[in-house]
């Protein structure tokens, strides 16, 4: 359920069924009203008040396999009981090119061939010059 992210944050993947994305900073010990968050495309940017007034800085990138945070849908809470931030947000992960398969490629050639059969095409020339033609048309 839990990919693994530099610490202190915790990257917690939707349930099956689910979209909700959530990235949780375990923070003990930090006054969490010293803190500041910072949300981008691509990763999540904390900014804490030392005691010194320094501020530190946090940030998660998220890996590539994890959608894209849309900063103006995404919620983020502060937990002072739990001492953690937690950021959600609604992500679909979709599936890249290189990922995807034709389940039967000479299946999917037959259909093709079909469909172009069905225009009264007899291969791709034919169908190039159909093209060329219609282009003129207009």
């Amino acid at each position: 359920m839990c990919s693994q992210v530099s610490p202190p944050f915790t990257l917690v993947r939707p349930r099956a069924g689910a979209d909700e994305w959530k990235l949780r900073a375990d923070l003990p010990g930090v006054e969490l009203g010293s803190c500041s968050v910072d949300l981008a495309e691509r990763e999540v940017r904390l900014e804490i008040l030392s005691c010194a007034g320094e501020p530190d800085c946090l940030v998660c990138r998220l890996p590539e396999d994890v959608p894209s945070i849309d900063a103006s849908q995404a919620a983020c809470r502060l937990s002072k009981r739990n001492c953690c931030l937690t950021v959600s947000w609604v992500g679909v992960v979709c599936e890249t090119r290189s990922s995807q398969r034709i389940a039967d490629p000479v299946r999917s050639v037959s259909l093709a061939q079909g469909k172009l059969a069905k225009e009264g095409l007899k291969n791709m020339a034919d169908l190039d010059a159909r093209i060329d033609s219609l282009t003129k048309e207009c």
